[in-house]
């Protein structure tokens, strides 16, 4: 099984943020990981501030971010490590991860830079996109910290289930891997669907993880994933490389892009070449 040792997340001081940074400080407790805190300070805001100004933000900043550390600290016996960077938010924290090498970037889907409505963060979309690691995303609204329930939408695709040992990193004790079939009526596909369960139990080992199968009606790949979030409390939502069927690495392909935009629970995204 692979291991989760290093963990990143950003943040920029909205509570989206900090709902990732408490979902990335339990994982870190869960897994004895490390756990880097990256806030990029946006500076061309400040070009129009005095230096006073600008000088008292930064503190402002720092007393806030060691609150929130020691906080951390005291809750889950994790001791986070704050860097701070300059610079375009987005392009800062994938440098970060260039740097650190994390094996999951836990973020929020819409931080302080505001959204539209049922679209996903620009800042967000770009750490997706360039990440070289999985990345959780967190979705606005109460915290989560438990991940018993999952839900997986499978494609009869060989290579599906590549780089799905980090869900046991992230699934909580006693949980349930439920995988949403994709396959159509072709006996190919659903013989193909039956190999990649049989594979599937043998690699989450049924011990510890629980899985089941079933289909859900809908036109297309997202209809067919709300459909069965609308019927049933999944805690997160995994989506592989088999969802978008693309060769092009650094691509968020439309059936990704529209449950992350619109999903109400976490997702854990895992591109190809995670």
């Amino acid at each position: 099984m692979a291991e989760l040792k290093r963990i990143l997340v950003p943040v920029d001081f909205s509570e989206t943020s900090f709902n990732a940074l408490e979902t990335a400080a339990v994982l870190a407790q869960r897994n004895d990981a490390s756990l880097d805190i990256v806030y990029a300070r946006d500076t061309i805001p400040e070009l129009v501030m005095a230096g006073g100004s600008q000088g008292r933000l930064k503190e402002n900043s720092h007393a806030i971010m060691n609150a929130y550390v020691t906080a951390i600290e005291h809750r889950h016996k994790v001791k986070p490590e704050i860097i701070w960077e300059e610079g375009l938010p987005a392009e800062a924290i994938i440098r970060t991860a260039k740097i650190k090498d994390p094996d999951l970037i836990v973020c929020g889907t819409h931080g302080a830079s505001g959204y539209r409505d049922a679209f996903i963060g620009s800042t967000a979309y770009t750490i997706i996109k360039y990440a070289t690691c999985p990345v959780l995303t967190i979705p606005a609204g109460p915290r989560r910290i438990n991940f018993r329930k999952l839900l997986l939408p499978l494609r009869p695709i060989h290579g599906a289930l590549r780089n799905l040992d980090i869900v046991l990193n992230i699934a909580s004790e006693n949980g349930q891997l439920h995988v949403l079939d994709l396959s159509g009526n072709n006996q190919d596909d659903r013989q193909l669907i039956s190999y990649l369960m049989d594979e599937l139990k043998e690699r989450l080992d049924e011990g510890t993880l629980k899985t089941s199968i079933s289909k859900s009606p809908g036109y297309t790949i997202p209809d067919k994933v709300f459909s069965l979030l609308n019927h049933e409390k999944f805690d997160i939502v995994v989506i592989t490389p088999s969802l978008d069927m693309t060769n092009k690495q650094l691509y968020i392909g439309p059936h990704t892009q529209k449950i992350i935009n619109q999903s109400s629970v976490p997702i854990l995204t895992i591109k190809r070449f995670a």
